[in-house]
């Protein structure tokens, strides 16, 4: 017997733009839950099921075959009290609309699981969809996910581990030969082509859930390139598991099994430097933190980093600046109209003080534990800077 997960956006549609940007989010999102069921309350005079795609979303979902079962009803307070009662999910689409969806849940008697997906209010509107399918996704996953590290890890046959980022220095390490060690390598990196000749990166590391697993033209040419290197390379691709069940739907099928989700694990207060031991990862916010360097920090005599350049105080209108041959600076516009809430909400000054701290912290844990920490090109974080050797 299959049983359903029942999903209802809320509140009902009164406009056909607002009805054709959930549902073709929807439409990338939520196939990757297990037998959904997707209800739309709407206005009598829309379109559905909508056909137009929004402009700046990826072009690879199709509203003929949406991946889960739709079923769009009318916005009558009756009917949208029924499906409220028998939802397993509720996604919040509008948060002006947060103590209506209250009174309506006590009125139908219903507790199903709220996830906030306001993509002009919530900062983390892109997390709480990915989350959606992740918090349905089975034990199973995970122990695919950790059985796929294990046969990685027998690869790692030197100690030597290069990490890549890609700040503005990655362009000057185009000579170095990076044949003595394995690399490391993140995010757009998949984009700089000639550089990756050089790299033959062993693993592709990137957690971010909008620019790595979002809906937007720019993350689908981040997956376009990640293929490509995936193909080229034979590299694995590692990721957080909240991420793992829509890359897994979407990802061809040669490559889906070289993809690692590692589990963010909320019950950890430090930097977790043994994934055979417990394979979950500290929750930070970048990625050189939460899964670059836990992924190869026990088994790592040296690690040597590459592009960490962060920025000077005072430039703080972007998180830092990046190499351009290794940044997707053509779809930068894009991805902010598709996820607003996101670049709005954030504050880079937070995120960088934060960022030097943790990867302070993280260095001094490798070095006590005896790995050699360096930087082969200049970074304006104290704790790469100290270490930096040309």
């Amino acid at each position: 017997m299959i049983i359903l997960t029942r999903i209802v956006f809320y509140p009902p549609f009164q406009n056909q733009v607002d009805l054709n940007d959930r549902y073709f989010r929807a439409l990338w999102y939520l196939p990757a839950v297990p037998s959904a069921k997707v209800v739309f309350h709407v206005d009598a005079v829309l379109s559905v099921p909508p056909q137009i795609r929004p402009l700046h979303f990826s072009e690879v979902t199709d509203p003929a075959n949406p991946g889960f079962t739709t079923t769009f009803l009318s916005c009558d307070a009756e009917s949208v009290r029924d499906s409220l009662a028998s939802a397993n999910i509720v996604l919040l689409w509008d948060s002006d609309y947060r103590e209506a969806l209250n009174r309506d849940l006590i009125d139908a008697g219903a507790t199903p699981r709220l996830y906030r997906v306001d993509p002009v209010a919530e900062q983390y509107e892109g997390s709480f969809f990915l989350k959606v399918s992740s918090d349905e996704g089975s034990a199973n996953l995970v122990e695919q996910s950790r059985a796929r590290y294990t046969e990685l890890v027998k690869t790692f046959r030197n100690r030597k581990f290069y990490v890549l980022c890609t700040g503005p220095s990655l362009a000057t390490v185009h000579d170095h030969d990076f044949s003595d060690g394995i690399v490391i390598g993140c995010n757009s990196l998949v984009n700089n082509t000639a550089l990756l000749q050089r790299l033959n990166p062993r693993v592709i590391v990137a957690t971010d859930p909008i620019f790595h697993a979002g809906v937007s033209r720019y993350a689908e040419k981040f997956r376009l390139r990640l293929y490509e290197t995936m193909r080229t390379y034979g590299s694995t691709y590692a990721t957080v598991f909240r991420d793992l069940p829509v890359h897994l739907n979407w990802t061809p099928d040669d490559l889906a099994n070289r993809i690692i989700g590692v589990p963010i694990d909320r019950d950890l207060t430090s930097p977790n430097m043994s994934l055979d031991h417990n394979f979950g990862v500290l929750g930070t916010a970048n990625v050189l933190t939460l899964l670059m360097l836990p992924l190869v920090a026990q088994y790592a005599e040296e690690i040597v980093l590459a592009g960490c350049d962060g920025r000077p105080i005072e430039q703080n209108d972007y998180f830092w600046t990046h190499d351009p041959a290794s940044q997707i600076t053509d779809e930068m516009a894009n991805i902010r109209k598709v996820h607003p809430g996101f670049f709005t909400k954030v504050s880079f000054d937070d995120y960088y003080a934060q960022h030097c701290q943790t990867l302070g912290e993280m260095i001094s844990l490798l070095e006590k534990n005896g790995t050699k920490v360096t930087t082969m090109t200049r970074s304006f974080v104290p704790a790469l800077e100290s270490r930096f050797h040309d």
